[in-house]
């Protein structure tokens, strides 16, 4: 037995095979250290892509495409809305100022802030600017509907001052949430592929 190991020892061939794998080795340690932030990543993105899908799923039932474009349309068209897209749009805001729903991916989380942030405002202004009408409305589900000063117009469709300049604000907010919607939707289709 210690003759083998007397030959092991003594064999050049033993050490060159070890000299290499040590220097593989050291050398693999040193990569993995140096792209630490890469192999972490490659990890990771898996869990992040996962958990901002799961952000996706739970905030797009709130407040989805079509209803939001359908309503957009319905607002700039007939300076009206419903009150189901008051509450819709209140949710979907609301959704996104938990912490918990923030999404990790650093472009879709600021694409959804600018949305949130746009869609708010739209929302101030139209709690500003819009009143049941008519005012003796029956609504048995609490679907009321909201009108633009609805004062302003006569019987003609002539309109106010106030109300042409609160019209041409409107159309510029509808088109922000417009735009912010697809920019952020568009992170999203190619991000996460949803």
């Amino acid at each position: 037995m210690t003759r083998s190991l007397e030959s092991l020892w003594g064999s050049v061939i033993f050490w060159r095979s070890l000299t290499l794998i040590l220097l593989l080795a050291g050398i693999l340690f040193i990569l993995a250290y140096r792209f630490r932030d890469l192999i972490k990543g490659l990890f990771l993105k898996s869990a992040i892509k996962r958990h901002d899908k799961g952000i996706f799923q739970g905030s797009d039932p709130l407040l989805s495409e079509k209803e939001l474009f359908d309503t957009l349309s319905e607002i700039e068209n007939t300076h009206c809305y419903h009150d189901d897209f008051l509450l819709s749009g209140t949710q979907f805001y609301k959704f996104f100022e938990d912490e918990k729903n923030d999404y990790i991916n650093k472009n879709i989380k600021k694409a959804v802030k600018e949305l949130t942030s746009s869609l708010n405002d739209l929302l101030w202004f139209l709690g500003k600017h819009f009143f049941v009408s008519p005012s003796d409305q029956i609504v048995e589900k609490g679907n009321w509907r909201f009108k633009m000063y609805p004062e302003d117009e006569d019987n003609l469709g002539k309109t106010s001052i106030r109300y042409k300049e609160t019209e041409q604000k409107l159309y510029v907010l509808t088109e922000i949430v417009r735009t912010k919607y697809s920019e952020y939707r568009s992170l999203v289709r190619n991000i996460l592929n949803l």
